[in-house]
This record gives structure tokens, sequence and C-alpha cells, in this order.
């Protein structure tokens, strides 16, 4: 899982943009879901996208003998 969180309006409004770069960083992981969760009160306003996800086991080498 992975949370990525914006507060300020500047970031808000990228903050998609970050979630597609870090899932196109990582081209072996495995998104099961994705929810979007905003909240605020008289002077903030937050975003938050969780991404609910997999990466592959690395690979196990054999002993070589």
């Amino acid at each position: 899982m992975k949370v990525f969180t914006a507060t300020t309006t500047k970031d808000r409004r990228i903050l998609g943009d970050r979630v597609t770069e870090w899932i196109a960083a990582r081209p072996g992981l495995v998104v099961h879901k994705a929810t979007v969760t905003a909240s605020s009160d008289l002077d903030y306003h937050c975003m938050s996208i969780t991404v609910f996800c997999e990466e592959p086991a690395p690979a196990v080498v054999p002993e070589l003998a």
C-alpha cells in the first residue's frame, strides 16, 4: 500500500501526476485498487490517494554448485 497526500492547492493539482509517475517507475507493480479521499475544515483541505498494490517478489537465484 502506498499513500500520497497533498494539502496545498498546487500540490493537490499535481497529485495524480505523482501517483502516475510512481506507478510508471515500477513496471512489475500490480495495482489492485486506488481510493481518493478528501477532507477539510475551515483552514485546510487535504486530498489523499491510497494505492493498494503489490510488487513482484524478487527473483530467486539458485546457488551455484
